[in-house]
């Protein structure tokens, strides 16, 4: 992955989405893609030729949403 290619899919990273196990915002990485299009496309790389993928990448962050119409929304009954 070249660095151009990495910026652009930082770049459209959707900005609504919930944040990751990094705690790092969508819109941070939006601002900063051409900083981190480097390192970012470095470590694609790394990964792609390796056919390693971190130990700590596999972790996800699961929560329950609870859809109420109406009453107490913390109440999970």
């Amino acid at each position: 992955m070249h660095a151009r290619h990495a910026a652009k899919f930082l770049e459209a990273v959707d900005e609504t989405r919930a944040t990751r196990p990094d705690i790092l915002p969508s819109k941070i990485i939006q601002k900063l893609s051409i900083v981190l299009s480097l390192p970012f496309a470095m470590l694609a790389r790394s990964i792609l030729q390796n056919g390693y993928w971190p130990r700590l990448w596999k972790l996800h962050w699961v929560f329950p949403l609870h859809k109420y119409k109406k009453g107490n929304l913390f109440n999970p009954e």
